[in-house]
């Protein structure tokens, strides 16, 4: 039976970001209630951003499809893990409603204890590393509205952290690095976190899931695009990051983290994404999760 929160949209497009407890913002990207519209037989396509990883509990029961990269659409579990990715992820939603929090790289082990490279471009029913959790989809089944679920998620996550890593304060440096202006040359990138090479790919791939050299890359490239959104491409050469040596390098980047070139990308119908953007820069302070700054 479909369960639907009374302050989000039931026949329309709608989204609704929270902040999470203070006590999790290093943790918690945020939390995120989506309404996909009416039920329909006819899909809505649309295209993700990369980003961290996030947990999703469906509230309905029509089919909802998501692939990263290339890979075929599949039906999204009803509850899930969205690994961190470096490829835009296609997704086919036909209605209903979903909510759902974001991971920061620094709240990936305080939760799950594994690596998250195992996880990494790939949707993963949420019992394989949280087998409790049809508790939470039963309070979920309960929730009124949007400030139901902040409660819920508040008292669900408080509960569930782990201890401090003890890489905790250079995977929060790291992150912060990664958001900011940074050079890309990974020698460089170590010496300002007082690690080695190897320490940081190591480090890297257990709590980002990726490489360092990747991570700065998919970095560049999301400020970059971010940038350009909605500006004429004469304009594109002028915003994007320095360090690209041309446009058509840009270009390369896109077709690596979106499948597509940007114009390919902008052409698309994707209102939820649009929406989303909009809502997340107004409530959470970054229009695109792989920007998301710890507070």
């Amino acid at each position: 039976m479909d369960h639907y929160l009374i302050d989000v949209a039931r026949d329309a497009f709608d989204v609704k970001f929270l902040h999470p407890d203070p006590r999790l913002a290093p943790y918690i990207s945020g939390y995120h209630v989506y309404s996909a519209g009416a039920v329909q037989r006819l899909g809505q396509d649309e295209w993700f951003f990369p980003g961290w990883a996030n947990v999703r509990f469906r509230l309905s029961t029509a089919s909802w499809r998501l692939g990263f990269g290339a890979a075929e659409p599949e039906e999204v579990p009803e509850a899930s893990v969205f690994g961190a990715s470096r490829s835009g992820a296609h997704s086919i939603s036909h209605g209903g409603q979903f909510v759902g929090f974001g991971v920061t790289p620094v709240g990936w082990h305080r939760l799950f204890g594994v690596s998250a490279h195992r996880f990494v471009d790939r949707l993963t029913p949420l019992a394989t590393v949280w087998p409790a959790c049809d508790a939470i989809l039963e309070a979920i089944a309960a929730a009124r509205d949007s400030a139901d679920i902040k409660r819920l998620f508040d008292a669900v996550l408080l509960t569930r952290l782990g201890p401090v890593h003890r890489h905790e304060a250079l995977v929060a440096r790291f992150m912060a690095l990664l958001v900011s202006d940074h050079d890309i040359n990974i020698d460089q990138v170590a010496r300002e976190l007082g690690c080695s090479t190897v320490k940081l790919r190591r480090i890297a791939l257990a709590h980002f899931g990726f490489p360092p050299k990747m991570l700065l890359r998919r970095s560049r490239f999301m400020k970059s695009f971010v940038a350009i959104y909605g500006k004429p491409p004469g304009k594109w050469s002028q915003l994007i990051d320095a360090s690209y040596a041309d446009q058509s390098h840009f270009l390369r980047d896109a077709n690596d983290f979106l499948g597509m070139t940007p114009s390919a990308y902008l052409a698309l119908e994707r209102p939820m994404t649009l929406m989303s953007m909009k809502v997340r820069t107004e409530q959470l302070g970054a229009p695109v999760q792989a920007l998301h700054r710890l507070i």
